[in-house]
């Protein structure tokens, strides 16, 4: 998420969140190694959109989909600070 431009523009079939949550279902999926790159700011950048309520169904389900590719295979121990609550 480091090489992210910041003139690209967001429309909404196109929403910054939801390409980021595609990035990290992409590098859970075929390039783990990379996966571990990623710091646990990195993961507050792709849930934030979602805990401010500024997200459309499109992110907030490739939100879901990179969570879940991520939780399998990144080492979860790197981020005992992290949790998920309830509202």
């Amino acid at each position: 998420m480091e090489n992210r431009n910041a003139d690209e523009e967001e429309s909404d079939f196109y929403p910054r969140p939801g390409a980021d949550a595609q990035y990290i279902t992409i590098l859970a999926k075929h390039f783990p190694h990379r996966l571990k790159k990623l710091t646990a700011d990195d993961l507050m950048h792709l849930v934030q959109p979602v805990a401010d309520s500024n997200f459309n169904t499109l992110s907030a389900a490739w939100c879901i989909l990179a969570l879940q590719a991520w939780s399998k295979v990144a080492d979860i121990s790197q981020f005992e600070n992290l949790s998920i609550g309830e509202v």
